[in-house]
């Protein structure tokens, strides 16, 4: 038996790379998955590389900035599958969205008030206020049942305070302290919410050099331990996949 059979969990941006990895983790421990990305294109491609392996997933196309239209793939997804117990808020936009192709580029080097300001402000309205209004639509049915799980993905402590990865830096910081401030709120009610960051490779979805033959991240088996049973004393931490190894984090 899997560790998350008869869970319901949503995974957003899950159409590619780290969420896609995570969405099939959740699967494979028996969880009913829903995953939601921008791009109706990366969903089409995530079901059939899910649909391939014999998963079947529900898929939502909607843009978690937008708390309306998020409301409503919400409601649609909780009369397909049920209510979700677990949320893994991983859609973010990163530097590349900023036109930064490479870390030694001179491309790099701009101050932040040298950057797109429209660019600037969809990283926040993503990676910020996406997460707050993904928390928001599965906050209430989780706190009425008492139980749930909130993830959060964030980055390292060098790439948050990194003069070359603004905004996306900031608005990881932004992140842990809405988990740890919004913690002992939830945990009132039997639910917890907690941040997840690498601290060793992410995204190796596809690298055929490595020596898992299954899609991996270093991060997957702390999301599996945060949205299972396992973890359901555990709220308001910054927790690192790399130093997890799949056992629960030290006390």
């Amino acid at each position: 038996m899997g560790k998350l059979d008869g869970k319901v969990i949503v995974v957003t941006g899950g159409g590619q790379g780290l969420g896609l990895t995570s969405a099939e983790a959740f699967l494979r421990e028996g969880a009913q998955v829903s995953v939601w990305d921008v791009r109706g294109d990366r969903l089409g491609t995530a079901e059939a590389e899910l649909k391939a392996q014999g998963f079947k997933p529900d898929l939502r196309e909607v843009d978690t900035s937008r708390l309306a239209d998020l409301e409503s793939a919400y409601k649609a997804m909780v009369a397909a599958i049920g209510e979700p117990d677990a949320l893994l808020n991983n859609a973010a936009l990163k530097n590349d969205f900023m036109g930064r192709p490479r870390r030694d580029s001179e491309e790099w080097r701009p101050g932040f008030w040298e950057l797109d300001p429209d660019k600037w402000r969809r990283v926040v309205e993503v990676n910020c206020v996406g997460t707050y209004n993904c928390s928001r639509v599965v906050a209430p049915d989780m706190v009425r049942r008492r139980s749930g799980s909130i993830l959060v993905v964030s980055t390292s402590p060098r790439t948050r305070l990194s003069p070359w990865h603004q905004p996306y830096g900031s608005t990881k910081s932004f992140l842990e302290s809405f988990v740890q401030s919004s913690a002992p709120q939830l945990s009132r009610y039997g639910v917890r919410i907690n941040a997840v960051l690498p601290g060793g490779h992410v995204d190796l979805r596809g690298n055929e050099h490595h020596p898992d033959a299954r899609a991996y991240d270093v991060m997957v088996p702390l999301q599996v331990y945060l949205a299972s049973d396992e973890s359901k004393d555990v709220t308001g931490q910054i927790l690192c996949g790399e130093e997890f190894n799949g056992g629960p984090p030290a006390a």
